[in-house]
């Protein structure tokens, strides 16, 4: 029977070890496992990943949370460059639907005189380009 003991070691060895390298995988840390209102890990595996890797979770986390912060600080930014880009598409549409509709009916294009009264006020503007 020493063979037998043998393998069967070998097996919980293995089985062991297998179960270790599982339990590794599945708390390795990765960013968002961090709850926000409560400054906790988020879940079970968060909360066993924080145990069993402990400062390496904690930077990470905190490294997430300093990118979500830079976010939220600089929406309104981004939401103003975001609507800066439509209405410029929006724009640069309704330019190409008046040139085309210029082409079919030239009646209807404003005078040299118009587009420069046009131009000067456009250049007055605050928000011109």
């Amino acid at each position: 029977m020493p063979f037998m003991a043998n393998w069967s070691t070998k097996i919980l060895i293995a089985g062991g070890l297998a179960l270790a390298v599982l339990v590794g995988w599945a708390t390795w840390p990765t960013a968002g496992q961090l709850s926000t209102t409560e400054c906790s890990p988020n879940g079970i595996l968060a909360k066993l990943s924080s145990a069993i890797h402990g400062e390496r979770f904690w930077r990470l986390q905190l490294a997430d949370i300093t990118r979500q912060r830079q976010i939220a600080e600089n929406w309104d930014e981004e939401r103003a460059k975001m609507l800066r880009a439509m209405t410029d598409d929006a724009l640069r549409k309704a330019k190409e639907m008046l040139n085309a509709a210029y082409e079919k009916h030239p009646s209807l294009a404003p005078t040299p005189t118009l587009k420069r009264c046009e131009e000067f006020i456009t250049a007055q503007l605050p928000i011109a380009r």
